[in-house]
């Protein structure tokens, strides 16, 4: 539902080291906190990491071509998304 979605895109987590980008235990305490589902979450991310961390976490993945990574490292993403206006139409996508 609306409000679900709303709340997942508003958790903050603002700092995250490097060695925990690859923890998913990090994602699912997102979720958690949100009180949201792998089936109500996507993970927007600009590694290789992110895209292993949705994985590992059962969630849907969006990887961003400006980010730290190259887009041929990001493997695992459900949608490549080149630009930020484009990201609204990869969730909705997603979610069906």
């Amino acid at each position: 539902d609306a409000t679900a979605r709303t709340r997942a895109m508003q958790a903050d987590i603002t700092t995250i080291s490097a060695l925990q980008l690859a923890n998913t235990e990090m994602l699912l305490a997102a979720m958690e906190e949100m009180g949201v589902g792998p089936d109500s979450t996507v993970m927007i991310g600009d590694t290789e990491f992110d895209m292993t961390m949705a994985r590992a976490a059962g969630v849907r993945a969006i990887g961003v071509s400006w980010g730290y990574h190259a887009p041929d490292r990001l493997d695992g993403a459900d949608r490549l998304v080149h630009e930020v206006p484009d990201l609204a139409k990869a969730i909705t996508e997603l979610w069906g």
